[in-house]
């Protein structure tokens, strides 16, 4: 009698197994069919090519608002530069902010360059004059002859766009 009960369930089971293939194949097949039918029909067709004519005018309204908010950042970055450069900023090191060039006409001035320290440099932004200058004071230390440290001074005229000395005065 176990024996026939589990023919019986065997049995069973095989059907509701066969029966739900057949059902998901009925039921892929009716989609099928309606996709058939619909790819057939003009009035579906148009349908779907406006949803796909709407995706693409979409993707290309995304790409191109992408496209301005790049440029924009680029934009505002190339502000940011230019703000910078005209304070006077590119031509100071990067190390100490001293003016290279101006730090070397000052040691090579000193009695004994070798005790020349670099303590501040100051750039004030380019003059509105129209004669794109940066004035800049320069503070820095020094012995002096009695063998004695001096704080001392020097206001130089550069250049904004090649930051090359054109004046040194003591100050």
């Amino acid at each position: 009698m176990v024996q026939a009960v589990k023919t019986f369930i065997g049995k069973v089971l095989k059907f509701i197994k066969y029966t739900f293939y057949t059902a998901v194949v009925g039921i892929a097949l009716l989609f099928g069919a309606v996709e058939l039918i619909n790819a057939n029909d003009p009035e579906y067709q148009a349908k779907q090519a406006a949803i796909a004519e709407q995706k693409a005018v979409e993707e290309a309204a995304v790409l191109q608002a992408e496209a301005e908010a790049k440029a924009e950042a680029q934009k505002l970055a190339e502000a940011k530069a230019e703000a910078k450069r005209i304070k006077g900023f590119h031509c100071l090191s990067g190390w100490d902010g001293s003016h290279r060039q101006v730090a070397r006409a000052v040691e090579k001035s000193l009695r004994d360059p070798d005790s020349f320290k670099h303590r501040e440099t100051k750039i004030w932004p380019k003059s509105m004059d129209g004669n794109d200058t940066h004035t800049l004071l320069m503070t820095y230390s020094g012995t002096n002859g009695f063998g004695g440290t001096t704080v001392e001074r020097v206001s130089a005229k550069i250049s904004h766009a090649t930051c090359d000395v054109i004046t040194i005065e003591k100050v």
